[in-house]
């Protein structure tokens, strides 16, 4: 478990999961190493874009992706690597915690909008 230095993280999702998320809230669907399923959180929007410019462009070419700052306070957390988290409870992240959504393509390096 990680001690909460900052108040938000971010997440980095193909944008047309956006409506799905803010309906149904961000459900963990990243396979973790005991089994159980994690959502994943960066530390830092910078973070979030460079991760995305590198794997996740890599493995969704060239869509449009989103992030997420979301308030994580009373979040149960781990620190995987550095400059990311994770949590594997099973109960979705609700859009009350989502303090902005951004789009941007990852190979363009810019945003397109704000919501």
């Amino acid at each position: 478990m990680v001690e909460q230095l900052n108040k938000f993280a971010w997440h980095v999702t193909p944008t047309k999961n956006i409506k799905s998320i803010i309906e149904n809230g961000l459900c963990p669907n990243t396979p973790w190493d005991d089994g159980d399923l994690a959502i994943s959180l960066f530390k830092t929007k910078e973070d979030a874009i460079i991760e995305s410019q590198s794997w996740l462009s890599q493995k969704w070419n060239n869509i449009p992706f989103s992030l997420i700052k979301i308030n994580i306070v009373g979040l149960i957390l781990t620190e995987t690597f550095h400059y990311e988290l994770i949590t594997t409870d099973s109960n979705p992240i609700k859009s009350e915690r989502f303090v902005i959504i951004i789009h941007f393509n990852p190979l363009l390096k810019t945003n397109i909008n704000k919501y």
